[in-house]
Formats: structure tokens, C-alpha cells, sequence
């Protein structure tokens, strides 16, 4: 889960774009969204990366 201190409340990712949408701040939970994704794009090659290299 990604989230962090906003102004006194503690707020996940998951939980922004839900109460983004519900707003209906489409942009910015589309937004939030994409970062999310790219995140888990992300770990999903560093974790792919270490794999193919412990079989080397």
C-alpha cells in the first residue's frame, strides 16, 4: 500500500482514487491511477530483473 501523512490524516493510494472519483475529480483520480500502475510496473521489473539474474 502506498500512503503517507496528509494534513493529519493517513490516506492509501487506493483509497485517493476511490474518494477522487467519487467527487467526481476524474482527472485526478485517473491521474493517481496512472501512478499507481507505473509503480507496480515498476516493481514488477526490478522484481523480474533480480529473478533472471540469481539464475545466471
Amino acid at each position: 500500500m502506498v500512503g503517507g501523512n496528509l494534513a493529519g490524516e493517513t490516506r492509501v493510494l487506493t483509497t485517493s482514487i476511490v474518494m477522487f472519483t467519487e467527487m467526481g475529480e476524474f482527472e485526478r483520480a485517473i491521474a493517481l491511477a496512472c501512478v499507481l500502475l507505473g509503480l507496480m510496473l515498476m516493481l514488477s521489473a526490478v522484481l523480474t530483473a533480480i529473478q533472471q539474474a540469481g539464475r545466471r
